[in-house]
């Protein structure tokens, strides 16, 4: 028996939305992406020509009131989710998908959950963190008995990320994505609290009043010292040429002088 396949109208096409619709691409045979909306014009039609979906709206409403499809997939800031799952409920959506945080507060997911399971509608929330590779790497450490420490540098705002010359002195320009726009790093500080917290240690916010590497060294010091692994590297530099070199040019010299006779008293 042949799977069906579903149809699929994703609204966010920021960076995280852009990781969906490559998850959809990627399963074509069951997955139909028919429509994407976003309320930036120009990221819009950017992102609809990259992953050629003809379908392309400003208005979520009107997409899927147009498209009606079998999933909507919403990308988006936390304080739209439950308008998001109104929308499902009003276009008689099967299923949604959409990131975490489920809301921003109990009482709006105690609802989104009510209005779900009332009407039916199967729900995703992404919360696939024990795939990504730091995971898999704090589970080896945390499986090894280390505990791991996080420390947080820059705040949730962001900054440009500066390129410096080669003294490290004078910046030179920022890091550009492969479109060339200047990077943004962001400080995802409930992360770092989450592995630091999951791996036994503590979470630092670097820059703060707290002296970050004295409160490091004090906890540090209450730990048990156990070597996991350590490895030796000897790096050897030829040095023989130059005595060589120094020896060969006496024994020229030596060799070309015109022999002096010895004075005789």
């Amino acid at each position: 028996m042949e799977n069906k396949k579903y149809t699929i109208a994703q609204a966010g096409l920021g960076n995280r939305g852009r990781t969906h619709l490559a998850g959809i691409k990627s399963n074509a045979e069951r997955l139909d992406l028919t429509a994407v909306c976003d309320i930036k014009r120009e990221r819009l039609d950017m992102i609809a020509d990259e992953f050629g979906v003809e379908k392309r709206y400003t208005d979520a409403d009107m997409m899927l009131s147009e498209t009606k499809p079998d999933i909507f997939v919403f990308v988006t800031h936390p304080d739209v989710r439950l308008e998001m799952i109104k929308l499902a409920v009003k276009h008689n959506i099967k299923a949604v998908a959409f990131e975490k945080p489920m809301a921003t507060s109990l009482r709006e997911a105690a609802e989104i959950t009510k209005l779900c399971d009332e009407h039916n509608i199967k729900t995703i929330v992404s919360h696939q963190q024990k795939y990504l590779t730091s995971m898999q790497h704090m589970k080896n450490i945390t499986d090894a008995g280390i505990k791991l420490y996080t420390i947080g540098v820059g705040t949730a705002k962001g900054g440009l990320v500066p390129v410096y010359d080669r003294l490290g002195e004078t910046v030179t320009g920022y890091i550009k994505d492969s479109d060339g726009n200047p990077v943004t790093s962001k400080l995802d500080d409930e992360f770092l609290r989450y592995l630091a917290r999951e791996g036994g240690g503590s979470y630092y916010q670097a820059g703060l009043a707290n002296d970050t590497a004295a409160g490091l060294a004090e906890e540090f010091a209450t730990l048990t010292k156990n070597v996991a692994q350590t490895e030796s590297v000897r790096r050897f530099t030829h040095l023989y040429q130059y005595f060589l070199g120094a020896g060969l040019l006496l024994f020229l010299t030596a060799w070309f002088l015109p022999e002096r006779k010895k004075e005789t008293a």
